[in-house]
C-alpha cells in the first residue's frame, strides 16, 4: 500500500515512471532499514507518507513523501513533516534538505506553510 501510494503521486506529477529512477520500490523496507520512515492512516488505508535520511553527519534529507489527494486537506502532510523535521532536530542535525521539483506547483505552495528556516523556493 504504502508503495502503490508513493507511485500514484509520482505517476499524477511524472506521468510514466521507469522502474531504473526508483529502484529503492523494490524493496521499500529494506532500502530504507536505517531511516525514519513515517505512514498515515485513515482506518486500512495509508493517506500519507515521508521519511528522513541521513546523508552525511549533521545533514539528512526528507524523501519520499506522498499524500493521497483525497484526504486532502485534514493537516496529514503538515503533521508528517512536522514530525519528520522534529525527529532529524532531536537527532542533532544542522541541516535538513527538502527538495521538489520546480513544476510541482502543489508542493512548492505547500512548503512556506511549513516555516522552514533558510526555505527557499
Amino acid at each position: 500500500m504504502v508503495r502503490a501510494l508513493i507511485l500514484a503521486g509520482l505517476q499524477e506529477h511524472c506521468g510514466a515512471l521507469g522502474s531504473t529512477l526508483n529502484s529503492d520500490f523494490n524493496d521499500i523496507a529494506g532500502s530504507h532499514a536505517h531511516a525514519l520512515f513515517l505512514t498515515a492512516w485513515q482506518d486500512e488505508t495509508v493517506v500519507g507518507t515521508g521519511a528522513l535520511i541521513l546523508e552525511a553527519a549533521g545533514i539528512c534529507r526528507i524523501v519520499r513523501t506522498s499524500f493521497d489527494q483525497r484526504y486532502g486537506r485534514k493537516g496529514t502532510g503538515r503533521r508528517i513533516l512536522n514530525e519528520v523535521i522534529a525527529h532529524a532536530r532531536a537527532q542533532g542535525n544542522r541541516l535538513v534538505v527538502l527538495e521538489t521539483i520546480d513544476t510541482w506547483s502543489d508542493a512548492i505552495a505547500f512548503l512556506p506553510a511549513l516555516q522552514l528556516p533558510n526555505h527557499r523556493s
